[in-house]
């Protein structure tokens, strides 16, 4: 039997919420994972430069709603671990030119709940949510600027995502 891989995770997480039945409720949410990675079936295949590999992720968010019908939310996101030129190449987009798997974002989101909620048309079918949401990277695979070898900065990977869900 050939050699295998081993993973394993320490983790802190906590949640608070406030919901007294007023028109104001707050939520947030924090974990913190600390990876420990004994690659040897990958290194033996030639899939990672090192044995032994760590990878630590931090988040963290905040969500406040008015009435149930109008939230907004805050969140910050950190990795970072051990570098690694065969796991994290040097590649255009991608890629990472000096190896790490580090990143760093913010991201902003507002939400329209316009059904759903108990006095609302239709309860409990009838469920709709609008909301658009805004990504900013600080870093991204190990760089803010350059980050992958071919010129591309971690801002360039920033995005705004516009949505509507329904549930019926």
């Amino acid at each position: 039997m050939g050699a295998d891989d081993g993973y394993t995770d320490l983790a802190f997480d906590a949640t608070y919420q406030f919901a007294n039945g007023s028109p104001h409720t707050f939520n947030a949410n924090a974990s913190y994972v600390q990876e420990h990675q004994r690659l040897s079936g990958t290194a033996a295949l030639g899939g990672s430069s090192t044995v032994d590999s760590h990878l630590n992720v931090f988040t963290i968010d905040g969500q406040y709603a008015y009435r149930q019908t109008y939230s907004v939310t805050l969140a910050y996101f950190d990795s970072s671990g051990d570098a690694n030129p065969i796991r994290f190449p040097a590649g255009p987009w991608f890629g990472s030119a000096n190896h790490l798997p580090d990143s760093r974002y913010y991201t902003v989101q507002l939400e329209m709940m316009p059904f759903g909620k108990v006095s609302s048309f239709a309860r409990p079918y009838l469920n709709m949510r609008f909301g658009l949401q805004y990504t900013a990277y600080t870093l991204f695979n190990g760089g803010s600027t350059n980050y992958d070898g071919f010129g591309h900065s971690a801002k360039d990977n920033n995005s705004v995502f516009l949505y509507m869900w329904l549930a019926i």
